[in-house]
């Protein structure tokens, strides 16, 4: 049974592109109601998330927080290491953790 989602956000809980609108400071993201609407279906019945993800920004932070996820992982370019680190802080064993990304 899973107890945990993992997801990385680009590609995943957004599209993938970035919008510049000025300076890289002002860049943007999408994200998809449908997707905003599952993971708050899926918390309500008590399904727990993360994020993980190499980038370590505010752009981050915000999604995380749109999203109501349970715990941020930034900057973790190794996305085993930050499974890993994430199975632990939440003890759970790896077996339990759907990870949803493009790692390597």
């Amino acid at each position: 049974m899973i107890a945990l989602m993992v997801l990385d956000i680009d590609g995943v809980v957004t599209d993938g592109r970035e919008r510049l609108v000025g300076t890289p400071e002002e860049s943007s993201k999408s994200i998809c109601y449908i997707d905003l609407d599952a993971v708050h279906e899926a918390r309500r019945q008590g399904m727990q998330f993360a994020l993980l993800t190499a980038e370590d920004n505010s752009m981050t932070q915000q999604i995380a927080n749109r999203f109501g996820i349970d715990a941020l992982f930034a900057g973790y370019k190794d996305k085993r290491q930050g499974l890993e680190e994430i199975a632990a802080q939440f003890k759970l064993n790896l077996k339990t953790v759907c990870f949803v990304g493009d790692a390597n």
